[in-house]
């Protein structure tokens, strides 16, 4: 079987890196994977071809819809000859969509990733696409979500799916995993002692992830505790981040800003908490499954299915509540050091056990059996949920 994925990017986001694991974890099988970026390689693309995934980009200038494109598309999907079209994100979702029926391609799966979004934060392309999407939503032969929420977001939205199912994230175990050595490693590369409480939020710049809340939040906590920053747009050149320090009361000292980093398995396993404060949008965010992995308990806002994902080895504030995160936070920064490891280690079980990369791997193989049954053999009945 050939699944031909096309995705918006390959930079440095939750998406593009549950693509690079679904791509490792199916080598070896039945399924040959290729991928196309409507835009560059970004960060991700050595990564699908390192996998032996064939990876093509269509160099898309951002934020415009070009029919040429569209075009160009259909024509490598004609010549590609897949047996599933598989789309991650809204625009791809859409483009990859209307490319597949003028191919004549075989089934096209949506892959959601969000749960609700307030889209007056984004532009308005993304908000006409999003509704192109809702009523185009009983062509796609299925639609796979993230999360629950995420789902059930997307069908108050107006989405008709033919085919519904949840697919949790899966989180790579081998490589997040608690590590005593990376974290004396971390902290000494950041000038941080042993036992200075270490609070970190891997999280992208973006207006669902409301990095202000988690500012206030941790002013009220802070004590000698320090703060990290990771992910694309925390770089301590970002002026909206450093204008958002000081609304939340917090002062340069306090605050470590790492950016986009590729060895987050390092960043989180030196944190003795980290936290998600997001306002709204999050599905299944990968930085509290790997956190969880590495052992380090969290604390999250009840957005999308944290909650679910938590379950009881960490705290859970309402969002855009920063009294209730900086209280959360303080339970989890009160327990002993023996504590936290013991909570966390219940936290990387919990991983293990409901969240483990094979089981991913596998729900995306029963899908595509489901769809096009005559190529793979091996797996047993599908069933929506």
């Amino acid at each position: 079987m050939k699944v031909l994925h096309v995705i918006t990017g390959l930079e440095g986001g939750g998406a593009e890196r549950q693509l690079v694991y679904l791509l490792r974890g199916s080598t070896g099988t039945q399924i040959q994977h290729e991928v196309v970026s409507l835009l560059d390689g970004g960060v991700y693309g050595r990564d699908v071809r390192a996998t032996g995934a064939k990876l093509h980009t269509l160099n898309l200038a951002r934020s415009r819809f070009s029919p040429s494109a569209l075009f160009r598309l259909a024509s490598l999907i004609h010549r590609s000859r897949p047996d599933i079209v598989q789309t991650w994100l809204y625009h791809a979702d859409l483009i990859g969509l209307l490319a597949a029926r003028l191919a004549g391609a075989a089934p096209v799966v949506w892959t959601l990733r969000s749960s609700q979004l307030e889209l007056h934060h984004y532009s308005k392309l993304t908000g006409l696409t999003i509704r192109a999407l809702s009523r185009l939503s009983r062509w796609p032969a299925a639609i796979l979500s993230n999360s629950t929420a995420g789902m059930n977001a997307h069908l108050t939205f107006g989405y008709q799916p033919r085919l519904a199912q949840v697919i949790p994230n899966g989180i790579d175990t081998n490589a997040f995993r608690p590590s005593e050595a990376a974290r004396k490693e971390v902290r000494a590369e950041l000038g941080i002692g042993a036992d200075t409480p270490l609070i970190g939020c891997i999280a992208r710049c973006d207006p669902m992830k409301d990095h202000l809340n988690v500012f206030s939040a941790f002013a009220r906590v802070a004590g000698d505790a320090r703060l990290l920053l990771a992910g694309k747009g925390t770089e301590p050149g970002s002026h909206k981040l450093s204008s958002q320090n000081r609304l939340g009361g917090l002062g340069p000292e306090q605050v470590i800003r790492l950016g986009d980093r590729r060895d987050t398995h390092r960043i989180i396993a030196a944190l003795d908490v980290l936290v998600l404060g997001s306002a709204f949008g999050e599905g299944f965010p990968n930085a509290l499954g790997e956190a969880m992995a590495c052992g380090v308990p969290c604390v999250a806002t009840d957005v999308g299915d944290n909650a679910a994902i938590i379950g009881g080895c960490g705290g859970v504030a309402p969002p855009r509540d920063p009294q209730a995160l900086a209280e959360a936070m303080s339970q989890l920064l009160a327990l002993s050091s023996d504590q936290r490891r013991a909570l966390g280690l219940r936290a990387r079980e919990r991983i293990q056990n409901d969240y483990a990369l094979s089981a991913m791997v596998r729900r995306y193989s029963e899908v595509y059996a489901f769809l096009a049954p005559q190529k793979l053999s091996g797996y047993e009945s599908f069933r929506s949920a």
